[in-house]
C-alpha cells in the first residue's frame, strides 16, 4: 500500500491573487489569512495530519515573504523544497514541468492549490488512484462553476467546457462526454505523465487534455464535509463564518 512518504506533495502557491484585491496588495495569496491562519499554513497542516513529509512549493508573487514565513516556522518540520518562479510565472502546468528536477525519485505526486480548503481524505485519494494504476486522478464535484471538465460514463476525462464562452475542447480520440463536473484544485498524477512535455508555461488542464489521448486520467468525486476556494475578496467573510460554524480553527 502506498505510504505518505512515497508521495511528493506539490503546493501551487505562485499565483498573483489579483482577484483578491486589497488582500494581496502587500502579500502573496498564500499568506492571506482565513480566521487568522495563512492559507499556506492551513494546507501544510492538512498534509501533515495525513502523514505526508515531502513537499515542493512554487513561489512568484512576493516570493521572499513565503520563503521567510517557512523559515520562521522551520518548514513546519517538513522536507520542503522551493521552486522559484520569481523571474517567470509558469502557470499551473508549467510549474510542475519546471520543478521536475526537484521531484527526485518520487513517482507519485499530489498537487494541491494553496487557496483550496477542504477536509477531503488526501492519502486515500492517492491510494485509490495508485491501486487503479491511473496516470492521473482529478478531484471533482457537482457545483456551480463557469468551467467544467467533461467525462464519459466511466469517468474518463473527455474534455473541457467553458460555459460562459460556450467553448468546448474535446479529445481527438473517440470519447463520449456524458458528465460535467467542476475541478476542485486537488489532483494526483504519476510523474511519468509529465516527461512527454517540454518545459513551458501552460495550464495543467491543457496538459491533461493532451495526455488523456494516451494516459489513463479519471475524475474522482470529492469526499468530505466541506470544500472552499478563496477566489475573490468578497468570499472571505463567508468562508470564515462557515469554518467557524463547522467548528474548524
Amino acid at each position: 500500500m502506498l505510504k505518505p512518504d512515497e508521495i511528493l506533495v506539490f503546493i501551487l502557491a505562485a499565483g498573483r491573487g489579483t482577484r483578491l484585491g486589497s488582500l494581496t496588495a502587500d502579500r502573496p495569496k498564500a499568506l492571506v489569512e482565513v480566521n487568522g491562519i495563512p492559507l499556506l499554513q492551513r494546507v501544510i497542516k492538512k498534509i501533515q495530519q495525513e502523514g505526508f513529509t515531502n513537499c515542493v512549493i512554487n513561489v512568484h508573487h512576493f516570493s521572499a515573504q513565503i520563503i521567510d514565513f517557512l523559515k520562521q516556522h522551520r518548514n513546519f518540520n517538513l522536507n520542503i523544497i522551493i521552486s522559484d518562479e520569481t523571474d517567470q510565472l509558469m502557470d499551473t502546468g508549467g510549474a510542475l514541468l519546471k520543478a521536475l528536477p526537484l521531484m527526485q525519485s518520487f513517482e507519485h505526486i499530489l498537487i494541491h492549490n494553496v487557496d483550496i480548503l477542504s477536509d477531503s481524505p488526501l492519502l486515500d485519494f492517492c491510494r485509490h488512484a495508485a491501486t487503479l494504476e491511473l496516470d492521473a486522478s482529478l478531484m471533482v464535484q457537482q457545483r456551480e462553476s463557469s468551467r467544467k471538465l467533461l467525462f464519459d460514463a466511466s469517468m474518463n476525462l473527455c474534455g473541457w467546457h467553458h460555459l460562459e464562452k460556450n467553448e468546448r475542447k474535446l479529445l481527438s480520440i473517440h470519447c463520449k462526454p456524458e458528465i460535467e463536473l467542476a475541478f476542485n484544485g486537488i489532483h494526483y498524477l504519476r510523474k511519468r505523465l509529465l516527461l512527454d512535455f517540454p518545459v513551458q508555461k501552460t495550464a495543467m488542464i491543457d496538459l491533461y487534455l493532451q495526455a488523456a489521448e494516451t494516459y489513463m486520467i479519471k475524475g474522482n468525486l470529492q469526499q468530505g464535509r466541506y470544500w472552499f476556494d478563496l477566489g475573490k475578496e468578497a468570499e472571505i467573510d463567508y468562508i470564515e463564518q462557515e469554518l467557524r460554524t463547522l467548528g474548524i480553527d
